[in-house]
């Protein structure tokens, strides 16, 4: 619930609390490049899962929602990402299909990182 994730993607994060909860503001770096600020819409704490939902705010290039859930199951521990979006500044919109690259290269990236 906390931000190691990003932090070990290589992602520079600047949070307004230590833990994700609904309502609190987070702006990642990455490579000291682009900026994108997002606000926790919603957290998941149950007994075998929990995780966190954010939202784009003005300034991120894309505009939708990414989710992360960690599940306790019976095979085993199951880490999910959940995305969508779509174009929000002219940058990522040039960018074309390289941008979807990024955004899966760095899917990959949290996957290792967890």
């Amino acid at each position: 619930m906390g931000w190691k994730v990003h932090e070990r993607a290589g992602l520079a994060v600047t949070a307004s609390a230590p833990r994700a909860k609904a309502g609190v503001d987070v702006t990642m770096r990455f490579a000291f490049v682009f900026s994108v600020p997002c606000r926790v819409v919603y957290t998941v704490e149950e007994d075998d899962v929990c995780g966190f939902a954010y939202g784009t705010l003005p300034g991120h290039p894309e505009r939708g929602e990414e989710r992360f859930v960690l599940s306790k199951t019976d095979a085993g521990v199951l880490f999910e990402i959940v995305a969508f979006s779509r174009h929000a500044s002219l940058v990522a919109r040039a960018g074309g299909p390289v941008t979807r690259l990024v955004q899966d290269a760095m899917t990959s990236r949290y996957l290792r990182a967890i």
